[in-house]
């Protein structure tokens, strides 16, 4: 696995970037902050063995070639590899601002804003996930992990785009996340669609705007432990 002070070459442009700081790690990888030969900064994912598939690889190329639908997607920009040959792949994306805050800040009062900005986020959010169907394209894991936004204007920008696929054609091993997952991918009965990230966008707008899931209300507010009901 790479570290902070490695290189990287992007496969395109031929251009090195050295990592300088860790952002964050999930289950597929590690994402830093890298800046370029030419100064420029990025980010840059890296896969953990098991989600650095050639499957992925074929994926983040193809998102590659077919650029992003919008700029508030924080889209692949070229993959990249090791300069020391250390195995495994990964890519470069735009940096998100330093002045963006996670959806999930405003959602636990971390980030107060104005009600005229959840209004143009909402708005903002409905557009761009029409913008990224409108090609032919899913998204697969609509969720507030995924999307950061200005807290002054409400303009949002998605990150985690590399499952995004085409709708009803690739596959992907993400099925969502858990309560923004549609009730038929739930189920096992449909794999993840335009259709699906629909609903998951549905309950994110509402997330956005009342601050709870639509459909567990009063009960998302009750902690378990506190429960005084024994089920059987």
């Amino acid at each position: 696995m790479i570290k902070p002070g490695d290189r990287v070459t992007l496969s395109r442009s031929g251009r090195t970037a050295t990592l300088v700081r860790l952002i964050g790690e999930g289950s597929q990888g590690a994402v830093f902050e890298a800046v370029a030969s030419n100064g420029e900064r990025l980010a840059a994912k890296w896969y953990l063995p098991r989600s650095g598939t050639d499957g992925q690889r074929a994926l983040i190329g193809d998102l590659v070639d077919r650029g992003a639908p919008d700029e508030r997607f924080l889209w692949p920009l070229e993959l990249i590899a090791a300069t020391d040959g250390t195995e495994g792949f990964g890519y470069v994306m735009p940096l998100r601002p330093d002045d963006y805050a996670g959806l999930a800040e405003m959602l636990t009062g971390k980030v107060d804003v104005g009600f005229s900005v959840v209004c143009r986020l909402s708005l903002e959010l409905a557009d761009a996930f029409l913008r990224l169907h409108t090609e032919g394209l899913c998204y697969r894991d609509i969720s507030f992990s995924n999307v950061f936004f200005d807290p002054r204007s409400g303009r949002p920008l998605i990150c985690d785009n590399d499952n995004v696929g085409v709708d009803g054609r690739s596959m992907t091993g993400v099925l969502g996340t858990r309560r923004f997952m549609a009730p038929e991918i739930v189920r096992r009965d449909a794999n993840p669609s335009g259709v699906t990230d629909l609903y998951s966008l549905a309950v994110l707008l509402f997330y956005v705007l009342v601050m709870g899931h639509p459909l567990l209300g009063r009960r998302e507010l009750v902690p378990a432990v506190m429960s005084s009901k024994i089920d059987p």
